[in-house]
């Protein structure tokens, strides 16, 4: 195996290079190893809620001769830890669990029920399916559909892990299925998004262009609309869940805020930046530490007067 030196590494940055796909494999293998032994560790791979991940690996024939019996296999764990890892680091990318573990220390097992509860939450398997499917767009298109996909799931994650004293476990599936059902049913989400004052980055104004320029609608334009409508379902979820806010109060509390701070906006572009040594690492870290924590207590009191001032008007 070869992991290039950080000196190669820059090499390769300088010259808008990516890294060769063996050496992205041997990365992948790392960070599938360090998932497994934090899965096989714990005791979350054999909670109830995963059984039908372990009889699905199963084949049919094996389940129909031994019944009941299987569910007494020696190998369980191991079994559901090797199909966890392979799935949530497949779809999210290598870098996901670290990443989220340094950004909000919970532990791998922790993240990775969270991202299987949002996951359900979402519907997500259901959207990789209709995408799948799909014989007549391009890969390209189908790609960056996963990845914005891929891109709310990590936004949903990480919120709830920093926002929740304790993860979130899978009984909260249909609550948060509900939620974000109501959400992406809301009128004002459902407005016409020229005439919304949202805050774009270049390259999401170059997509919206791009599902513009259609000559005609196709299915996967509506998921990739329905999934950048959920940019501020993470906002929303936390005022509805922890501030006991109905779904239309906390939209029309949270989706001003994203239009006058773009805050999203701005975590991402922190997210995005290339720390070159240990000292930007710490400070890119203390920064998103920063943004993440104060980012509803600083601006929802703001927020709230503007909201009651709203109303006041309302009964005028």
């Amino acid at each position: 195996e070869y992991i290039p030196t950080r000196g190669e590494l820059d090499q390769l940055e300088h010259a808008d290079k990516p890294m060769s796909r063996p050496v992205l494999s041997v990365l992948m293998a790392y960070a599938k190893m360090e998932v497994y032994d934090a899965l096989t560790s714990s005791e979350m791979p054999l909670e109830e809620e995963l059984t039908q991940t372990y009889l699905e690996y199963l084949p049919p024939s094996l389940r129909k001769h031994f019944g009941e019996k299987v569910n007494n296999h020696p190998l369980k764990k191991e079994i559901v830890s090797t199909v966890l890892t392979n799935n949530v680091t497949n779809q999210a990318g290598s870098a996901f669990i670290s990443s989220m573990a340094q950004f909000t220390e919970r532990s791998i097992p922790d993240i990775v029920r969270t991202y299987l509860v949002m996951e359900a939450s979402l519907g997500a398997q259901e959207i990789r399916k209709s995408l799948f499917s799909m014989d007549d767009i391009s890969e390209t298109v189908r790609y960056e559909s996963l990845i914005e996909l891929e891109d709310v799931l990590k936004m949903l994650v990480r919120n709830v892990l920093h926002s929740q004293a304790n993860p979130p476990g899978f009984e909260k599936i249909e609550q948060y299925h509900e939620l974000l059902s109501v959400l992406l049913e809301h009128p004002a989400n459902l407005a016409d998004p020229e005439k919304a004052e949202t805050v774009l980055t270049s390259h999401e104004a170059q997509e919206e262009e791009k599902l513009k320029g259609h000559s005609k609608h196709h299915a996967v334009d509506g998921i990739r609309k329905s999934l950048r409508r959920l940019r501020i379902a993470p906002d929303v979820m936390h005022l509805n869940i922890h501030k006991d806010l109905e779904i239309n109060t906390a939209y029309l509390i949270a989706e001003p805020v994203e239009q006058k701070f773009g805050l999203d906006w701005l975590r991402e572009r922190l997210v995005d930046l290339e720390p070159e040594n240990d000292w930007d690492l710490e400070y890119q870290d203390i920064l998103l530490r920063t943004l993440d924590k104060n980012k509803l207590l600083s601006f929802f009191p703001y927020i709230m007067t503007k909201y009651e001032e709203f109303h006041f008007d309302l009964l005028k």
